[in-house]
Parts: structure tokens; sequence; C-alpha cells
């Protein structure tokens, strides 16, 4: 495994993910989430978001608002905004215009 790994390591690290979904994360949401579960209800909701996305066998990303750039969300087929209950961050509100 090792020889593999030592063989085809350093063409692996330039790959790029193509996931079709991308998953906002707010962490203005992840700040006020109430903890009451065991990653909160505001990871839950995020967790079970992914394992749908999975299941429908369409691969998500989690996209932070602070690594968002003006063309991010671009090269997503579909965009997933989950359990949002406050004002979005401005990056987000923009990224999604």
């Amino acid at each position: 495994m090792n020889t593999l790994l030592k063989q085809y390591g350093p063409w692996l690290t330039t790959l790029e993910a193509r996931d079709p979904v991308a998953i906002v994360v707010s962490s203005r949401m992840l700040r006020i989430d109430s903890g009451k579960s065991i990653g909160g209800l505001y990871f839950d909701r995020l967790y079970e978001a992914y394992n749908a996305c999975l299941y429908a066998h369409r691969p998500a990303a989690f996209v932070f608002v602070e690594d968002l750039k003006p063309d991010t969300l671009k090269r997503y087929q579909a965009v997933l905004v989950v359990s949002q209950r406050v004002e979005m961050e401005p990056a987000l509100a923009e990224a999604l215009h």
C-alpha cells in the first residue's frame, strides 16, 4: 500500500473535487446553535442534508461563507441553504444573487 501511495500520492493531491451540490455553512448559525444534540440542531440539519445528497447519488461539498469568492458557487449544479433562521451574512446573500 505504501508503494502505491508513494507512486500516486503526488498526482492525487492535484485533483479537485467535482461535487455537483454545495451546502453553504453559515458561521453565524453555528455560533447561535442550541447545542442540545450532539453537534447542535444546525449541525444535525447540515449532516442530514449531506446524507440526503449521498442517498440521491449527488455528492455534496460544504462551502463556508468565509471561503466564498464571487464565482465559488457557479461551479455547482445546485446550492442548498439549510435551516437558515437568521439574516444571511452579506457575503452569502451576494453570492446567492
